[in-house]
């Protein structure tokens, strides 16, 4: 078997260690760099393997789908790893598995990644996020909408969030030491997903999800199901921000609750507000 098909099949299995012995040798060796490398070549094949994408011959639409998720990142982080991705294709290239003239980010949008603080929150309005809880698979999928849309949590706080955390007893959550109060949509999809994993018992994290992006994959999913344009899980939290601004126009409230620790955060939901 040559180099290409041995690269093919293991790119066509999401192996990332097999296709990385391949890959490894024609990419800058500094060790930091070659690190970078491989971290967002894995970020970028675990996205392929749960859309099952032909990563030699993606699709347009999936690609465009995951540039959509450097949104919710640092804007240097997202310049990193579309970097990385426009290497990775080099590096496909070179290896001769795709057709040197071939670039599948030709031509594609590109995502502002200098994005302002504040100028990048879209948030989905009511009526859509009423259609994401109605086109919901089962109670899993309605607590990550409502813990993004009706708390405010960002996608790394749902990946961490603990059961403990949840507080079942309790009206709000315990989001990394800030209380966070619990509407009755929410408490009531949290108790129906914690009775698959045990009840008041439950323990552990809530979701088994490793990764933000795949916060930002099921969330992908599910707007296409549901009829709505997609965009990433942040878009979840600043419509529970906005409302929770327009309720209370207390500054301090919108740092206790949100988390945030800066004043220009909260100036960008006054923004939004007089957008509406």
């Amino acid at each position: 078997m040559s180099v290409q098909d041995e690269l093919r099949a293991a790119l066509g299995g999401y192996d990332l260690e097999a296709a990385w012995e391949w890959l490894a040798p024609v990419l800058p060796q500094h060790p930091l760099t070659l690190r970078n490398h491989r971290y967002a070549f894995k970020r970028y094949l675990d996205h392929a393997r749960l859309d099952h994408a032909d990563v030699l011959r993606p699709d347009p639409e999936f690609l465009s789908a995951y540039l959509l998720t450097f949104r919710s990142l640092d804007p240097g982080h997202a310049r990193s790893l579309f970097s990385r991705l426009r290497g990775l294709y080099k590096a496909f290239r070179q290896l001769g598995v795709i057709p040197s003239t071939y670039d599948p980010l030709l031509g594609l949008p590109v995502p502002r990644l200098d994005v302002q603080p504040g100028e990048a929150r879209r948030h989905f309005d009511d009526e859509e996020v009423g259609r994401l809880l109605t086109h919901a698979d089962g109670p899993e999928e309605r607590c990550l909408i409502l813990l993004g849309s009706h708390a405010g949590l960002k996608s790394g706080e749902v990946c961490a969030l603990q059961w403990s955390g949840v507080q079942l007893t309790e009206a709000s959550l315990n989001v990394h030491g800030r209380a966070v109060p619990k509407n009755g949509p929410l408490d009531g999809a949290l108790r129906d997903w914690a009775r698959k994993h045990g009840g008041l018992l439950a323990t552990g994290t809530v979701f088994a999800y490793k990764e933000t992006y795949v916060v930002n994959t099921r969330l992908h999913r599910l707007c296409a199901r549901a009829g709505v344009r997609y965009r990433p899980f942040t878009a979840l939290r600043s419509a529970y921000a906005l409302r929770l601004w327009q309720t209370t126009h207390d500054p301090r409230i919108m740092v206790e609750q949100l988390g945030i620790g800066s004043l220009k955060a909260v100036e960008a939901y006054m923004r939004m507000e007089k957008l509406e």
